[in-house]
Formats: structure tokens, sequence, C-alpha cells
């Protein structure tokens, strides 16, 4: 893990200043030119305990720090307090340091609530002309330099060009680190016997300043969908801002994305993974999260494609730690998953779950995190309103917990447990004993005409309708004895509600009776099958399915076809015409 150099880098260029103390004429080493005005060597009596600055000659207490507003806007956040006000944060803390080496207590505003003058230190991209350099800075640079009668104190924060995104990522730990170098400087001169010192516009202590860097790479989740602000409310965004300090979290998220590289939506094909090969070397830690979207774009998820997911995370860990064999890899699961669109398989879970071992094998450094039962137990459904994206208190719930891990990370504590999961290989639901006598009251049999292996209708789905049949002539007289449904998964217990109802398009005009069927099975891309039925429909009366439990997934067909469509489709469907297929089995009234 890289170590901070700035006081290695100090260090050297005190030792060059301090041999220089023949004259209080001024000396050079380097970039950095200081001007001293009292060179007397300590001593044990009489040891130098405060050093008095000048700037360009004035007295620094003739100053005032001037702090920049805040790069968000305060409308992203309403109750926008000093708590994320980290510019004046570091304007605080800058007062502080700057007091215990001077005595010297220095007045702290924010630029837009003072007048501009001649004797100001400026702390980030104020709105005074002379920080305008700190708008093209690198994230990585700081600047500790006079302009004008002006000192500028800040460094880049704007790590959009780390991200792929066209958005500001913004981060603050080198501005609150471009005083280290002064510090350090100034401890040195005054335990050398130096009593003054002088910034001139020849004095520079920019320097370079070491970062931990962590990298978010994922789909829509880690970009930030769901919260009402992704820059500012995204996890990434918020463990930024809980490691501010010391880190530079980037969002290298990527809405749709899989992991997988041959399903046409694949990560490595975006701006975000062009990014990440162009300044992985930087990376301290790179947290993983790909899978929810491969599950979606694969449904039916074959033994080969097994492989296929492993062999792309293989080839993306390798982009990653290509020039950076110190990166640690953080391999985190998906989220929990509580919608029904057929995302967040567990078989991808399972597979997430083989990864930290595999990558060792590799000789890469790597760790996991179990962020589904995370979300599971501690974040839970109430705050993923979609049922797929977190909301803002999701992401901050996120965030607060990675950082509890990074912090761990960082200090060689943290010991990872893979989670106990199953093989996650679609089960299908077990076909279902026809009754002796029943026929299949449609005329046809879906299962045949419409096979469940060509996956020619697993993208449709539907939600909150009635599917109502159009022909109420179709069921009246019968009693139904079996139902077929083609779903994509179903858990034991599932509910489905069938009703006997009058129906006058569009409306249900009367319920006689409903009744809730529940699944005895768990299983996935089959035919859903519930036996022992014995619902009579009479004369006049036709049949009506309800909603579905939000974990029972049926399969929609297409487009209506002649004798098979039901009222109510294409709610939350891709395609507007999409409709319930079901195989209803029975057999006449008084049979």
């Amino acid at each position: 893990m890289k170590k901070r150099i700035i006081a290695l880098l100090l260090l050297a260029v005190s030792v060059v200043l301090g041999a220089c103390t023949s004259t209080p004429e001024t000396t050079t080493a380097g970039s950095q030119t200081n001007h001293t005005t009292e060179l007397t060597p300590p001593t044990e009596s009489d040891p130098v305990t405060k050093i008095r600055l000048t700037i360009n000659g004035n007295d620094l207490s003739a100053y005032k720090i001037v702090y920049a507003d805040s790069v968000y806007d305060k409308s992203v956040l309403p109750q926008f307090t000093t708590e994320h006000d980290f510019f004046k944060l570091i304007a605080d803390d800058l007062a502080k340091r700057i007091h215990k080496q001077t005595g010297v207590q220095l007045p702290v505003v924010r630029d837009t609530e003072t007048d501009e003058s001649e004797q100001e230190i400026l702390v980030g991209p104020t709105n005074r002309s002379e920080s305008d350099r700190l708008d093209e800075m690198d994230i990585y640079k700081t600047c500790v330099k006079v302009k004008n009668s002006k000192l500028i104190v800040g460094a880049g924060y704007d790590s959009t060009a780390y991200t792929g995104n066209k958005r500001e990522s913004y981060c603050y730990a080198s501005t609150y680190h471009s005083w280290d170098a002064v510090e350090a400087d100034l401890a040195k001169k005054m335990a050398e016997g130096i009593a003054a010192f002088d910034f001139s516009s020849e004095t520079d202590y920019s320097t370079t300043v070491d970062l931990i860097t962590v990298a978010c790479i994922g789909d829509s989740i880690t970009e930030g969908a769901g919260s009402t602000q992704r820059d500012f409310h995204a996890y990434p965004a918020v463990l930024g801002r809980i490691l501010w300090k010391d880190h530079l979290v980037i969002n290298l998220g990527n809405s749709g994305k899989t992991m997988r590289d041959d399903l046409g939506n694949h990560y490595r094909g975006t701006t975000q993974h062009a990014a990440l090969k162009r300044y992985a070397q930087k990376f301290d830690y790179a947290l993983v999260m790909l899978g929810t979207n491969d599950s979606y774009f694969d449904r039916s998820w074959p033994d080969a494609s097994d492989n296929k997911y492993l062999t792309s995370a293989d080839n993306l860990v390798k982009d990653i730690t290509a020039r950076n064999e110190d990166v640690v890899v953080v391999v985190m699961n998906c989220p929990k998953y509580f919608g029904t669109n057929g995302s967040g398989s567990p078989r991808v879970r399972m597979l997430q779950n083989q990864l930290p071992k595999r990558f060792e094998a590799m000789g890469i450094k790597t760790s996991f995190y179990d962020m589904y039962s995370f979300t599971e137990e501690k974040v839970g459904k109430s705050n993923f309103p979609d049922q797929l994206h977190p909301n803002d208190t999701g992401h901050a719930l996120m965030a607060q917990e990675l950082s509890g891990v990074l912090q761990k990370l960082e200090e060689g504590s943290y010991t990872y447990i893979l989670p106990e999961v199953d093989d996650g290989k679609p089960t299908a639901p077990p076909q279902g004993e026809i009754e002796e006598g029943a026929v299949n009251i449609l005329g046809k049999d879906l299962s045949k005409v419409y096979p469940l292996a060509s996956n020619a209708y697993t993208g449709w789905f539907m939600q909150g309708a009635p599917y109502v049949y159009m022909n109420l002539t179709v069921f009246e007289g019968y009693t139904v004895t079996n139902l077929e449904i083609p779903v994509s998964s179903v858990k034991k217990g599932d509910t489905l509600t069938v009703s006997v109802v009058k129906y006058n398009h569009p409306d249900i005009v009367e319920t006689l009776q409903t009744y809730t069927l529940a699944a005895d099975f768990a299983a996935s891309a089959g035919w859903a099958a519930f036996d022992g039925l014995s619902i009579e429909v009479p004369a006049g009366y036709t049949l009506a399915f309800g909603s579905p439990a939000d974990t029972l997934k049926p399969l929609y067909l297409p487009t209506k076809t002649e004798g098979y469509a039901f009222y109510g489709a294409g709610i939350g469907s891709k395609n507007p015409n999409a409709t319930l297929a079901i195989n209803v089995y029975g057999k006449k009234n008084g049979e």
C-alpha cells in the first residue's frame, strides 16, 4: 500500500534550506525559495516556540482566511450544514494550525460573505481570480503560493477526469493536506532556531499528495440510480464524504452494464472502463459489484453461462491490476433484489462467491464483502422503492458500512467470510398431473405453442393489473381442476388469486368468489402447476386472474393471440401488448 511521501520530500528540502544559515539573504532549494529574517541557532535556554510569518513583507496578523463556498448547490442537500461544508472545515483547521505555530488567530470567512481585500489567504476554489488556477489542477496536486498579495492554499478538487462520467465528482482530501508541506517545514525551521519566515512570490510549496484512492466499479446501483441526485447521494459520493480527509473515492458505475463480455451490454465497453484502465495504477482499492444485469439479460442461465461470467471477471480484474500489483480488489456480491423483473439471480451470487479464491490464485490481492446480506438484513425493502435500486437512505447506509470495511482493510484487521449460497441453477416447477377426464378449456396447449426453452417471451413482465379473460363463453359451465402458468421464478408459498366474475369490458361488474392458490414448490423457468382445484364457473361468469405474489414471476406473450388474450396487459411491461399465458383444464359442471 502506498505510504505518504510528503514528509520525506519536505525533509530533503528543509535540510538544504537549513544548511544555508550564514546570512539572512534569500536562499533557494529547487522551486522553493524562502526569505528568512532571523537565523539564530536554538539553545536549550531559549528555544523557538513560535515563528513570525509575513507574506510579501506584510505581517500575517493583517490577513483573513477566505474559503470557497460549497461546490454543491444547497438545493441538493437543503439541510447542508458545516458537517458537509468541507472548505469551511479545512479553513477552520488551517486557522488552528497557523495559530499553533505563530500565535496569530486569523478570522475565517466565506468568500461570498466578505469584501475582497489585498490581505487574504484563499482556501479552495474561491471566487477570487487568484484561485482560478485550482479549477484545472490535477486532483493529486496541491498549491501553496503567493499571487499578487494573496496566499493561495488549495488543490485539485474535481475528479471528473478519473471517472469517465460526464458529471462533477468532488474531492476535498488534497485541499485538506495542502498545508502539510508548510507546517512540516515551519516546524523544521523552528527546531533550527529560525524565528521568522516570509512568503514571497517565489515561494512555492506545491507538491503531490498521496491519497488513498478507492474505485467503485459497477452498474446503475453504483452509478447512483434510485437516488434523488446521483452526484451527491450515490453510495460512492457518500463514501467519499465520510472518508473525506484522506481518501479519493471515484464513481466508475455505468447503468445497465453486465460483467459478462458476451451479453452486448458489458461493462468493459464503457467510458468508465476506459477511465479505469487509464488510472488504475493510482488505485489502492477497487470495489467491484457487477452481476445484477447479467441475470436479467440471460434469464435461463445454462451451465455454459457460468464460464462466460467467470472468464469475463478474470478479464476485468486483469485490467485493474495490469499496472498495479498493489491494488486490493474487493469483490462485492450484488445487493438484495426485491423485485420481479428477473435480476439478481442466486446463480450469479454463487459465482461471485467463487471470485475471491479465483483471483487470489491469480496472485491478486483480494477481499470480499457480502453486500447481499447487508442490504437484506440492514437496509431492507423500504429503502429500495423500485425493488432494485436503493434510495438516498439506502445509498447512505451502504456507504457507511463500506467506510468501516475500508478502515479495517487499511488496519489489516478485516477478514472476509464467504456466505453460504445454493448453486442457483434454474429448477423447473414440477409438472402437475391433469385430472382424469379434464380437458384444456382453451383448446390448445400453450406449453407446446410457446415452448419455454425458446426464451421467446421471457422479457415481458407486468404488475398491478387484473388479468381478465376476454371471452365470456369459454369458462362458463366448467369446473376448473388444473392451472399451468409459465414462470421465470416461484417460491414456496407464493400465491395467485383466481376470481369467478361477471365481466363487461372493461370492467368486472360482480365477483362471485375468489380463490387463493399457493405454490407448494420453489423453482424457476418452467410451468408452475396448481392441481386439485375445484373452481366452478356458472353460466354467465368467467375467470379473472389477480396479481401474483412479488416473487412469483409469470411470463407473458409478446402479442395478443386469438383465444388467449387477457385484459389488463401492458402495465409495467416492455411490450404494451404483452399478455398472460396460461393453460386452464377442467370438466363440464356436474361431470
